[in-house]
């Protein structure tokens, strides 16, 4: 009743199979909005209590709110894979995709294309400039180089000063060259 029938239905369906003997325990994730709306993520377990005749006399439930710890572990991973700054990929993640559309290049007989883009004197300005400059750059190129790529293409940040730009399927390098100029 507290869940809805949607979820309430798969709890029954769990307790009545324990219940009829199939299987001595059961542990799950479970994610249920709370009262608020809000996405809650519970571990569950359940387990059979049996009589002294070895029925199932009744199935004994615990849940723990585990959303708090999902949610730093999605931080977590997000950190691995996602640079702060920008938002964009990071180099190792990258690297795995250039690594996986050179694989697929090899097994296809195509190309892959990669372009990498330095920013000139970046270090210099955020020396001389004001504090946050070099940041602040370092985002708007992000944005720009985002709104500039075509649709295929996948761009990560690839150091403190530089990004690149996995291109999506070019048929040629001359093609490649072709949209490597144009960042």
């Amino acid at each position: 009743d507290i869940l809805g029938e949607e979820a309430g239905a798969g709890i029954d369906n769990v307790d009545m199979r324990l219940a009829a003997g199939k299987g001595m325990s059961f542990s799950t994730e479970e994610r249920y909005p709370d009262a608020e709306g809000r996405d809650r993520v519970w571990l569950t377990t359940k387990s059979t209590l049996k009589d002294r005749d070895g029925e199932v006399d009744k199935v004994f439930s615990v849940s723990i709110d585990i959303s708090e710890k999902k949610m730093l572990e999605e931080k977590a991973e997000a950190m691995d894979t996602f640079d702060a700054l920008t938002g964009l990929p990071n180099r190792p993640f990258f690297m795995r995709r250039v690594k996986d559309a050179v694989g697929q290049a090899k097994r296809s007989k195509t190309i892959a294309g990669l372009v990498v883009i330095d920013l000139d004197n970046l270090a210099e300005i955020g020396k001389s400039g004001p504090e946050g400059l070099a940041d602040y750059l370092v985002r708007r190129a992000a944005i720009r180089l985002c709104a500039a790529v075509g649709e295929e293409d996948e761009v990560a940040r690839f150091g403190h000063d530089s990004f690149g730009v996995l291109l999506g399927r070019p048929t040629s390098t001359e093609e490649a060259e072709s949209a490597g100029r144009k960042f």
